[in-house]
């Protein structure tokens, strides 16, 4: 080649870069040149020639003839034409049709399709991270979270990002936040770290060998200084001498709960079954009394808007606190009685407003329809102290105790950490301390027995006879758990690190066993000691931390489908059926059902929930406590996200149409649900799918948590509400509100909130969102913060009517209902926000299952083709 030939270079790549796609050829040319002609003439108006709309300027785009910088922006045009929002509905071209739509999206894709990088490296979120260590370490983090809320060291606190944005969570503070976080949990999860359950379980040290010393003759002992004489007694004050008499009176009903005949406290040794008795640290007020055969709560402990279990004591002098790792059955004999004693007392004692300032009886006041509730709670108990702010109780189940009669009540329970149990009587009377001549006392003869002595006030009591716990087996501990610590050696560390790195189908590298022995030869630490650092440095090295969703090794693969699709680290059984799917041996049909059968897919669900329906929002817009105490006495968030996550679920594992997200003669729920939304015949604790023909559900848009989620505690927020359903459900994204929005016309307008909408729908800088925002808003202002009917303002007539309007407008609709929740289901489960080629493979996907009706393990059986 002549050397003058390399000046033509630059110009070369010019023509190149500016030619459609790559070819010179006059059909690409012509095609190109239609496409700018359609373009401006259809989108030119809003986004380049009179202003630019959502940053998007087609006219300088279209300069560069379908460049790569303008990548993402195009994309957004793809995704705007493709959801038949652009041109708007309110402009000259709409609808654009559909041979002008294929001819755009096809000509952006044919142009920047190769340009299009969809592999991604990402960092896995703080909830894939405490869901790895959760399975790892066979911990359930509802009972002991000894991280904590990760999402507090992120660069901008929140809980609905993207999984691919992994700038925010690199910051010393996350790191530091994980280093110690699991570092606390390896530790304890070890034999030698576990609390001692009683003195008598504690090995005794090994004899000493004599010494071949001499002993060394004592001293004798210094002459004692005379004692000098005791200062007269302190006189008490009548407040000091209350004090001390209920401290006095709480120690003596422990001696009394120690000689309970129904505990095993006389016995040095805990033998099963075990029976337990009550901690009665609440008797000085007459919330429990004692019988003899039996011990009566008479009450509901609750302090601080949160239940307070009773804990449940045991074993020798009722130190036993704790039930060693296992499964275990518990049994409680127990009857109700006095439940119409609710209905007797006084109203003007407040028994039906647990914020009223005289109230007495809280909650109580379901007795008159409901029996009593016994709820047994565990936690983890995972210290030698009793204390723990990482510990908590929390609910496995509750039983409704038959009135007079007495039963058995039963329940199976395994943890693979220390457990201690506790029990609520659920729906019984609080406060029971502040109520005149409802104290129980007790009295002793000479020999020390107890008499008890009723109290003036009768309430509705769960009486108690026995509490039995039957040990029915161990459990299978995890391969980082050290059984025998004394016999844990370098051997036995270097196996259980390169069984650990296969596990977590990491590559396998020397580094591990390196940093191993320089931890033993360098810092001289024990075997354990180095063990445990060198599986925290693994758990927060970039190997574990990062996926990579084009790995071309096995094990890469398999980290990246577990990630994605479980939220966790590859657990045996998705690693088996996995490694069959890549193999061919099974399709990708059969695959995504195990996937959804799996029980680790509840935390996709929970995850996707959380970021899909807003849920993580709920906490911090929690309703105002005076206008809605049922939402605290009940401890409703929880029952609320179940109720969703439940709904979420059964549309994967059911197979179910798309479009049950909005109409459903179904629900998810349990009896305190239920009751919130005004329907009977519901008593199971766990929520279940329950038949409704209320005419006000509206599927997933009915779920308290939505309406929560969507407020501010204090007020709906109809125009929030409408956003979250113009783009989830509709597929219409709504740009973003100017900078500054002139309020004064909807505060001074006139009438009711639909005059007030329409007054400020006429600034122009808010017409281009409102008017896709109104209707729908309107629409679901009849709804509280809670999701209840603003019976001050609508009827049900009204609000049926109202619904019905909301319904033919979602209705015909089920394609873009499909598309809004593929594309979000797509994005989470990549963790990227989508790009052209992605969004092709959305239409793909609907063109796919749309004969079928658009069924959710169906579209998901398609991402995980075309991405897994």
């Amino acid at each position: 080649m002549k050397k003058g030939s390399f000046l033509w270079a630059p110009f070369i790549l010019l023509m190149l870069c500016l030619s459609f796609g790559a070819h010179a050829d006059p059909a690409a040319a012509e095609s190109l040149a239609d496409f700018k002609s359609l373009v401006t003439s259809k989108c030119a108006k809003c986004h380049g020639q009179k202003k630019v709309k959502g940053g998007i300027d087609v006219v300088k785009m279209l300069d560069k003839g379908l460049h790569a910088d303008d990548i993402n922006h195009w994309a957004k045009v793809v995704e705007m034409v493709q959801s038949d929002s652009m041109p708007p509905d309110d402009d000259d071209n709409y609808p654009l049709p559909a041979k002008d739509a294929k001819t755009i999206v096809g000509t952006i894709y044919r142009a920047l399709g190769d340009a299009d990088q969809s592999k991604t490296t990402r960092m896995i979120t703080p909830d894939e991270y405490k869901n790895a260590i959760a399975d790892i370490f066979q911990l359930d983090l509802k009972n002991y979270d000894p991280i904590g809320d990760l999402y507090a060291f992120t660069s901008k606190p929140d809980h609905t990002f993207y999984t691919v944005e992994s700038k925010r969570l690199i910051n010393r503070f996350y790191f530091n936040a994980l280093e110690s976080g699991t570092s606390r949990v390896i530790k304890e999860y070890n034999a030698d770290n576990q609390p001692e359950v009683s003195k008598k379980f504690r090995k005794k040290p090994a004899p000493k060998k004599p010494s071949s010393k001499k002993p060394t003759p004592k001293k004798p002992p210094k002459p004692k200084a005379p004692k000098k004489p005791k200062a007269p007694p302190k006189v008490l004050t009548a407040e000091e001498k209350k004090k001390a008499a209920e401290k006095a009176h709480l120690k003596m009903m422990n001696a009394v709960a120690a000689r309970n005949k129904n505990s095993s406290n006389e016995t040095g040794d805990v033998t099963y079954p075990m029976h337990m008795s009550l901690n009665v640290r609440d008797s000085v007020d007459g919330f429990i009394e004692y019988a003899g055969d039996y011990w009566g709560i008479r009450g509901k402990s609750w302090k601080g808007n949160s239940n307070i279990p009773i804990d449940l004591l045991g074993g020798a002098k009722q130190q036993f606190r704790a039930l060693p790792r296992g499964r275990y059955r518990i049994r409680i004999r127990a009857s109700a009685h006095d439940r119409d004693a609710i209905s007797r007392l006084p109203a003007e004692q407040g028994r039906h407003n647990v914020w009223a300032k005289d109230n007495v009886w809280g909650n109580g006041y379901r007795l008159e329809t409901e029996k009593c509730k016994l709820t047994l709670y565990k936690t983890a108990t995972r210290t030698r102290t009793t204390s723990d702010p990482a510990t908590r109780y929390t609910a496995i189940t509750s039983f409704y105790i038959e009135d007079t009669a007495i039963k058995e009540y039963s329940f199976d329970v395994s943890s693979h950490w220390n457990m201690s149990l506790g029990i609520l009587f659920n729906n019984g009377a609080v406060n029971v301390v502040n109520t005149t001549g409802t104290v129980a006392t007790m009295r002793f003869d000479e020999q020390g027995n107890p008499t008890f002595v009723p109290a003036e006030t009768t309430l509705p009591t769960i009486r108690i006879y026995d509490i039995s716990v039957d040990r029915l087996g161990d459990v299978e501990m995890g391969s980082l758990f050290v059984k025998d610590m004394p016999a844990f050696d370098d051997a036995k560390a270097r196996q259980k690190i390169t069984t650990f790195v296969t596990e977590l189908a990491l590559a396998e590298s020397p580094r591990y066993g390196q940093f191993y022995e320089t931890l033993r030869t360098s810092l001289k630490m024990t075997a354990h000691q180095a063990f445990v650092e060198t599986v925290k440095w693994i758990l927060v090295s970039s190997d574990f931390l990062y996926i990579h969703s084009g790995s071309e090794n096995a094990p890469g693969r398999l980290r990246h489908a577990s990630f994605s699709l479980l939220k966790t680290t590859p657990m045996p059984e998705f690693s088996a059926y996995y490694s069959r799917y890549r193999s061919k041996e099974i399709g990708a049909k059969e695959f995504t059902q195990k996937l959804v059968q799996d029980p680790g897919f509840s935390r996709f669900v929970r995850s996707f929930s959380d970021q899909w329906l807003h849920l993580s929002e709920i906490t911090p817009n929690a309703p105002d406590r005076a206008k809605y105490p049922d939402y605290y006495d009940d401890e409703l968030e929880e029952h609320f996200r179940s109720e969703s996550y439940a709904y979420i679920h059964h549309l994967f594992a059911a197979n179910r149409s798309v479009s049950e997200l909005v109409k459903s003669d179904y629900a998810f729920l349990n009896d305190k649900l239920a009751r919130f939304y005004g329907l009977d015949d519901v008593a199971n604790f766990s929520v279940a799918k329950v038949a409704i023909k209320d005419t006000k559900r509206m599927g997933i848009l009915s779920n308290a948590s939505f309406m929560v989620a969507n407020s501010n505690g204090v007020e709906d927020l109809p125009f929030r509400r409408a956003k979250w359903i113009s783009e989830n459900i509709l597929d219409r994204k709504i740009p973003p509100p100017p900078d500054v929005i002139d309020v004064s016309k909807f505060g001074k307008a006139e009438g009711g909130f639909a005059a007030k909408i329409k007054a400020h729908i006429g600034s122009e800088q808010c017409y281009t969102c409102h008017r896709m925002l109104d209707g729908i808003a309107t629409n679901i202002h009849m709804f509280d913060n809670m999701g209840s009917l603003k019976t001050d303002e609508f009827n049900a007539k009204e609000a049926a009517e109202t619904l019905a309007l909301l319904r033919e407008e979602l209705d015909p609709k089920t394609r873009r209902i499909a598309s809004a929740f593929t594309k979000s289901l797509l994005s989470f489960s990549t963790g990227k926000k989508l790009t052209i080629n992605d969004l092709m493979a959305v239409e793909e996907i609907l063109d796919e299952v749309e004969a079928d009706g658009f069924r959710s393990r169906d579209i998901l059986e398609q991402i995980v083709t075309r991405y897994f």
